[in-house]
């Protein structure tokens, strides 16, 4: 399992109307450079609000507002692309406190491509967006040390002059691996007893 969040921000006064953010999941041979030895499934998303309570609200009045395709041909695309593509699946949204859980995606989600959100912003809110990512093996291929994933996300609202690009985020798997004795330690001594 590995996860990557996105952090979408209005540093302006003004509110961002009608904001759709877009973002072409991960692929081997992007151009953000992820390379990875299997697929992935994308599992959960979540939308963290806590720095945004002005979009919160208008979020619980809205309706669908995410949606995901499994069209190949938006790879490589960016905003203006994307805003063309028409066969966008709704999912469903439940708020959580301050958070927004998205579900509703296929049982083998590694088909999906891209996730469409909707979302308002308030002068100086930001939230964050939260992918979590199973990985599944594909015939002999896994995730290897040195896998990459890279992921970024284009945005753009009735109110902006032209559609916004985020920074890249990237998660690498590494070698880990647990060696000599291990044991739950009750009494917290640091000492492993027949207690233990």
């Amino acid at each position: 399992t590995f996860h990557f969040t996105l952090t979408f921000g209005n540093n302006s006064q003004n509110e961002v109307d009608n904001g759709i953010l877009y973002d072409v999941l991960p692929y081997n041979g992007d151009s953000l450079g992820s390379k990875f030895g299997g697929y992935y499934d994308l599992k959960e998303m979540s939308v963290d609000y806590k720095s945004a309570p002005l979009a919160l609200t208008a979020q619980k009045k809205a309706g669908i507002i995410a949606w995901y395709t499994t069209n190949p041909d938006v790879r490589g695309m960016e905003y203006a692309g994307l805003s063309s593509v028409t066969d966008w699946k709704p999912l469903t949204a439940k708020i959580n406190g301050s958070t927004i859980q998205i579900s509703g995606f296929p049982d083998s989600s590694q088909n999906i491509t891209a996730i469409k959100y909707a979302s308002v912003l308030g002068g100086s809110e930001s939230i964050r967006i939260t992918f979590t990512c199973l990985d599944k093996k594909q015939g002999n291929s896994s995730q290897k040390v040195g896998d990459t994933y890279i992921n970024r996300f284009f945005e753009n609202s009735d109110n902006q002059v032209a559609p916004v690009v985020s920074n890249a985020v990237k998660v690498q798997v590494v070698d880990r691996h647990i060696s000599g004795n291990v044991w739950l330690d009750k009494d917290r001594n640091n000492v492993c007893t027949t207690d233990d």
